[in-house]
């Protein structure tokens, strides 16, 4: 379903999730929102990071949606260390997660995440979230 809260923008986003499943279902909802996002998907936070400190500062997304329950590295301590670098720390960062722990919400905001959004999501919802962000060129 097709959502006008906003006109078709094209945003860079990044995925961190370790269920191919969610990712595609994650995905499905962006492309809903607007066919021309590019969407990057990662296994988990550690691929993320890999990621992002070898592309160069003109690549790195506008977007990044996490998840917490990850191997190798999980969601909190991905977002430590979104957080802590200087050259990453301006991306908004979404949590998209099955948890619904209330101590894990209020860490990961006070952490800098930008909102924390219990799965699954709508592409409505999804829509929602992203105008909240007010993310160029909206």
């Amino acid at each position: 379903m097709r959502t006008n809260l906003k006109p078709a923008v094209s945003l860079s986003i990044m995925i961190a999730e370790d269920n191919v499943d969610h990712a595609e279902l994650i995905a499905d909802a962006l492309y809903d929102c607007s066919p021309q996002h590019k969407v990057t998907h990662l296994i988990d936070g550690a691929a993320l990071l890999e990621t992002l400190t070898s592309i160069d500062a003109n690549a790195l997304p506008d977007l990044i949606l996490l998840d917490l329950k990850m191997p190798r590295l999980n969601g909190i301590n991905t977002l430590k260390k979104l957080k802590s670098n200087t050259s990453l720390q301006h991306i908004p960062v979404m949590i998209l997660t099955t948890s619904c722990i209330e101590y894990e919400k209020r860490v990961c905001l006070a952490l800098g995440a930008t909102q924390f959004i219990t799965k699954p999501i709508d592409s409505t919802t999804m829509a929602s979230y992203l105008c909240s962000l007010s993310l160029p060129p909206w």
